[in-house]
């Protein structure tokens, strides 16, 4: 299993909303792409545009632009709803900037083996 979990803040860096779930992983790269689908489809319930993606997972950044063949299904799902969010930035960030968003994927983890 591999847990999911994102935060979407504000231009002032404000919380607005966080996800947490968790999958059946094969990867970390898959569970980063699993992350980064259920990111987008919340973006698109909420209306959370504009938005700018930002990741320390540099992996799943080149799986997305150079769509790696393995993940197919995952990256295509993520493409087609980046078109509808008309093409957000996807961005490096460091891991200490990404640690609410590790911390509710591991909690996402925890909270599924209890189910």
């Amino acid at each position: 299993m591999g847990g999911l979990g994102g935060v979407f803040r504000n231009h002032r860096g404000d919380w607005i909303l966080g996800f947490q779930d968790s999958k059946p992983s094969t990867s970390p790269l898959q569970s980063e792409l699993e992350a980064l689908r259920l990111g987008l489809l919340t973006v698109v319930h909420h209306g959370l545009s504009p938005l700018i993606v930002e990741t320390d997972a540099t992996d799943l950044i080149h799986a997305v632009f150079l769509n790696k063949l393995s993940y197919t299904s995952i990256i295509s799902d993520c493409m087609w709803l980046m078109h509808q969010l008309r093409h957000p930035k996807i961005i490096h960030s460091f891991r200490d900037g990404n640690k609410v968003a590790h911390k509710m994927a591991k909690d996402g983890l925890k909270h599924e083996r209890k189910k």
